[in-house]
Order: structure tokens, then C-alpha cells, then sequence
């Protein structure tokens, strides 16, 4: 059941707390079909979980991933860029809003992010400078077709529909999360 305003729910047994004496795992559970979702979905499969539920509110996944149409922003060895130059125009178009570890963070990941990309199955070719760039590091599909933002949620969403250790359910909005006393989700 709810909990009151102001007071935490108590987890029962069979839940989140109770995990480690049942039989079967509880679900990693990811919220947002997007971009980052597919990826959460997809990270939590290999770090092991044996299975993951993804919950989308649409009847589709993509959420605004799907529009985006400029591309990746990657740096990568003998383009004219630099960790340095990468991190300048970041924190500079985030008008000071940005977080400079966050900012750094992204910037070292980068590649990583593009390889991760790839090994799903999809070659982003072609390389742009947009923006408030200094260097060109944004890249995006080489020829005529869909948009980056679709290709990457079409290439994730391939991947998550053929792994059997997740499950996606479209239409479910969720509005909240229980919470036990120690803030571990829970639930029946």
C-alpha cells in the first residue's frame, strides 16, 4: 500500500530487502526508454544482472532520443582536439550552468561512449563541427536516412529487444518509487 505524507513504507517480505533469501533475484528496474535508459538497460545485463525490467511511458521507445539530429560529440586522437579544448567549449556553451567534473567526465568518456556505440552495431562516419565547437567532433551517420538521434534508439532497441534477460513494457508511467526506511526501493 502508499505510504502517508511524511512517513517511509515499510518493506515487506518478498522485497527488495528480503532479496538475498529469494529464490530468484528481484528485477534491476529502469526507468525511460531513452537513450539513457537503453543504456542503463543494457549496462545492467552485462554487469550481471539476470534480468531487467524497462519501463517507457510511450508506446515506443526513444523518448526524445529519436529527434536528436546533431550527433555525437567524441574526442578522438588527430582531429585538431583536445581533453582541454573539448572542456572549454563544453563549460563555455554551458553558460555556467554546467558542472565541471560532469563536464570533465564526459569529455574523458567520450570514446568510450562511441565504442560502446559501435560494439551494438552502429558506425557513426562522419564528422562535423557544430555549434560552439573549436574542432570538428561531432559525429553523426554518413548518408541520406534517418536522423543520429533514430539510428542510435533503433541500433539499442535491437539490442534490447534480442537479449531474453530483458524486458521492456511500453505504456507504463511510473509516478512513484517506495522507498523502505534504509531508501531501498520496494514493493510487492
Amino acid at each position: 500500500g502508499a505510504a502517508q505524507a511524511g512517513t517511509a513504507p515499510t518493506c515487506a517480505a518478498g522485497s527488495a530487502s528480503s532479496a538475498a533469501s529469494s529464490p530468484s533475484p528481484l528485477p534491476v528496474i529502469v526507468v525511460g526508454g531513452g537513450l539513457a535508459g537503453l543504456c542503463a538497460a543494457l549496462e545492467a545485463r552485462a554487469a550481471g544482472a539476470p534480468r531487467v525490467v524497462l519501463l517507457e511511458a510511450a508506446h515506443a521507445l526513444g523518448g526524445n532520443s529519436a529527434k536528436a539530429s546533431s550527433g555525437i560529440n567524441c574526442l578522438e586522437e588527430g582531429h585538431g582536439d583536445s581533453l582541454a579544448l573539448f572542456e572549454e567549449d563544453t563549460l563555455r556553451s554551458g553558460g555556467g550552468l554546467s558542472r565541471p567534473a560532469l563536464v570533465r567526465k564526459l569529455v574523458e568518456e567520450s570514446a568510450g561512449a562511441k565504442a560502446f556505440l559501435e560494439s551494438h552495431g552502429l558506425a557513426l562516419r562522419k564528422r562535423s563541427q557544430c555549434g560552439a565547437h573549436s574542432a570538428a567532433r561531432t559525429l553523426r551517420n554518413a548518408g541520406p536516412g534517418p536522423n543520429v538521434g533514430a539510428l542510435i534508439v533503433r541500433a539499442l532497441g535491437d539490442a534490447v529487444g534480442g537479449d531474453p534477460g530483458i524486458e521492456v513494457r511500453t505504456g507504463a508511467r511510473v509516478v512513484a518509487l517506495l522507498t523502505g526506511e534504509d531508501a531501498e526501493a520496494c514493493g510487492p
